[in-house]
C-alpha cells in the first residue's frame, strides 16, 4: 500500500517473472499498472473506472473475506472445463 504505482506494477512483475502467480486487488489509479501485469487483478467496485478496466474481476462490494471463496470457485470451474474437454 505504501508503494508508488511503478513500484507495485515492478514488485508484481518480478512475482510473475519468478514464476508466481499474483493476485493483486486494488481500487485507484494508481493500482492500475500493477492490476494489469498480474496474473489476476481484482479490483473494487468502488474504485476508479482506470482500474476497474485494468482488473480481470471486479468485486461489486467491499468484503475481501470472499476472494479465497472466489479463487476456489474459479479453481474448480476451470478443472470442471478441463474435464469436460478431455
Amino acid at each position: 500500500a505504501g508503494l508508488l504505482p511503478d513500484d507495485k506494477r515492478a514488485r508484481v512483475a518480478e512475482l510473475v517473472a519468478a514464476g508466481g502467480k499474483p493476485l493483486m486487488v486494488g481500487d485507484g489509479i494508481n493500482d492500475s499498472a500493477a492490476l494489469a501485469t498480474a496474473h489476476v487483478g481484482v479490483a473494487l467496485s468502488s474504485g476508479t473506472d482506470l482500474a476497474v478496466g485494468a482488473a480481470a474481476v471486479t468485486l461489486y462490494h467491499d468484503d475481501l473475506r470472499v476472494l479465497p471463496w472466489a479463487v476456489e470457485v474459479s479453481r474448480a470451474a476451470v478443472r470442471a472445463v478441463r474435464r469436460n474437454l478431455y
